[in-house]
C-alpha cells in the first residue's frame, strides 16, 4: 500500500540527546495526548552486540499534525542504570496506551543522521517501510510489565500546570502557591476572588442581612430586569444566558466545593476550573466602566 512520502522539513524533534528525563517527558506528552500517534518505532544501534549494549531513539508516526516526530536518543540498554530504566518505562508507556511499537536496527551512520537532524528522504522512506521486530526490553522491562499487570502505574513525568502569567493577576497571585499541594483550595480561593470582584461591581459589600454572597449576589448582579451588570443592549435571551452561565457554575462547582467534602486531585480538572474562573472574571466589566458584554473588555494581560 502506498504511503505518503515524508520530506525532511516535515519532521519535528522533541527531547534532548543524552538527557533521558527530557526524552521521557516528551514521550509522556505524546502518548498521553488527546490524539496519540498511529504507531511508534524504536530505532536501535547496537554498539556492543556481544554484551547487548544498545542506544535507542523513538519515532512517532502521524502525531500532532506532523507525519514523523523524533524523540532524541537518551535511552540505552544492556545494564541496570538510568538510561535502561527510562527506556523500559517509555516502552511500558507505549504498551499501556496500546500503541503498536516495533524495533528497527540501523548502523551508527544512520543513527547519527537521525540524531543530528540530517535525515534524507531516502532514510525516512527506509524507516517508514520497515516492518521491524518485537521490542526486546530486557530484565528492567519485565519489572515494569509486572507493574502494568498489577495496575501499579508510574506518575506522569509531565504534570499539567496552568500558565499563571496569563491568568487574571489577582487570581494568579491567590492560586499560584496553592496549586501544587492544595489543588482543592486553589479552586475554592479562585471562586472567592470572583465573588469579591462581583461585590465590588455591584457596589454593595453589605446588605441588610449581611454580606451579599451566593444566589443573592448573582441576582443583584445579573437579574434580567434590574441587575447591576445586566446589559440592556442584549436581547432578553442573551441576558438570561449570562445569568444562567454564572449561576450554573456557582451551583455545580463553587457551592459543592464550599459546602461538601469534595476530593479534587485531578490536576487537569483543577486547571480547567481555574481557567473557567479566569474567563468569568475576564467577561466582567471594569468597575465604573461600560457594562456592555459586546465590548470585548480588555484583560490586564492582553497585549496593547
Amino acid at each position: 500500500m502506498f504511503e505518503y512520502r515524508i520530506q525532511p522539513e516535515e519532521v519535528q524533534y522533541m527531547g534532548v540527546r543524552y538527557t533521558s528525563t527530557s526524552s521521557v517527558r516528551a514521550i509522556d506528552t505524546i502518548v498521553n495526548s488527546e490524539h496519540p500517534p498511529k504507531k511508534a518505532s524504536v530505532v536501535t544501534w547496537m554498539k556492543d552486540r556481544r554484551n547487548s549494549l544498545g542506544e535507542h531513539l523513538f519515532l512517532f508516526w502521524d502525531w500532532n499534525d506532523a507525519p514523523l516526530t523524533v524523540v532524541h536518543s537518551a535511552f540505552t540498554s544492556g545494564y541496570s542504570g538510568g538510561g535502561p530504566h527510562d527506556f523500559s518505562e517509555a516502552l511500558c508507556m507505549l504498551q499501556d496506551r496500546k500503541i503498536p511499537t516495533t524495533e528497527i536496527f540501523v548502523d551508527k551512520t544512520e543513527f547519527d543522521a537521525i540524531e543530528e537532524r540530517m535525515l534524507t528522504e531516502e532514510l525516512i522512506r527506509y524507516l517508514q517501510i520497515q516492518e521491524g521486530i518485537q521490542v526486546q526490553g530486557g530484565y528492567i522491562f519485565e519489572l515494569h510489565q509486572r507493574k502494568l499487570q498489577e495496575q501499579v502505574f508510574w506518575a506522569m513525568r509531565h504534570q499539567p500546570r496552568p500558565n499563571f502569567d496569563f491568568l487574571d493577576p489577582e487570581l494568579a497571585e491567590v492560586c499560584r502557591g496553592l496549586f501544587e499541594e492544595r489543588p482543592l483550595a486553589a479552586v475554592s480561593e479562585g471562586f472567592k476572588v470572583l465573588e469579591d470582584r462581583l461585590r465590588e461591581l455591584v457596589d454593595n459589600h453589605t446588605a441588610s442581612d449581611g454580606v451579599l454572597s451566593g444566589e443573592k449576589l448573582l441576582n443583584k448582579a445579573f437579574n434580567l430586569e434590574n441587575g447591576v451588570l445586566a446589559d440592556k443592549t442584549l436581547p432578553k435571551a442573551e441576558r438570561e444566558g449570562v445569568f444562567l452561565m454564572y449561576k450554573g457554575v456557582f451551583q455545580f462547582i463553587r457551592n459543592p466545593l464550599a459546602h461538601k467534602s469534595v476530593i479534587l486531585e485531578d490536576k487537569q480538572k483543577v486547571i480547567e476550573y481555574l481557567y473557567l474562573v479566569d474567563l468569568l472574571l475576564r467577561l466582567l466589566p471594569e468597575k465604573g466602566g461600560p457594562t456592555s458584554w459586546r465590548d470585548g473588555h480588555k484583560h490586564n494581560n492582553d497585549p496593547v
